[in-house]
């Protein structure tokens, strides 16, 4: 064994926990990101809300 064998086994433990924490959290972002509107999502909703409304009033 080196000298620093100890210590890259430590390191490699903390990088596996990282990377499984990045997993979980890659997964939660692909999960809730699709989810947020932006202002002009809702405006462009808003819009078409309106005009649906518009042309069922009026037919």
């Amino acid at each position: 064994m080196g000298s620093g064998s100890g210590v890259e086994g430590g390191w490699r433990s903390v990088r596996d926990r990282w990377v499984g924490r990045m997993t979980r959290v890659s997964t939660l972002t692909d999960a809730v990101l699709p989810l947020i509107r932006t202002r002009s999502d809702l405006h462009r909703y808003s819009a078409a809300n309106a005009h649906g409304m518009d042309m069922h009033e009026g037919g």
